[in-house]
């Protein structure tokens, strides 16, 4: 297999675990759990860049790492996964 096969093969199996309704078009991905943040002035929110969602958005992480679900064009995280430790 090619480097770009075992390259695509990998971004393939990164998006395999990730619901339909969360995930489309390779919207979700990991990322530093210390960049996802409370939003100060909505205590009932949560922020990652220039993305926001409801903590009823949070789901528990299969693989301990961090993870959002959102459209570079949109502000609206679908789906954010993070570890149990920090969602309890």
């Amino acid at each position: 297999m090619t480097r770009s096969g075992v390259l695509l093969a990998g971004l393939i199996l990164a998006h395999s675990w990730y619901p339909p309704e969360c995930c489309s078009d390779g919207d979700c991905r990991a990322v530093p759990c210390e960049q996802i943040s409370t939003d100060p002035r909505a205590p009932g929110q949560i922020v990652y860049g220039d993305h926001a969602a409801g903590k009823e958005e949070i789901r528990q992480s299969p693989d301990g790492q961090c993870h959002v679900c959102a459209r570079p064009s949109s502000w609206k995280m679908f789906c954010v996964w993070m570890p149990k430790d920090l969602t309890s």
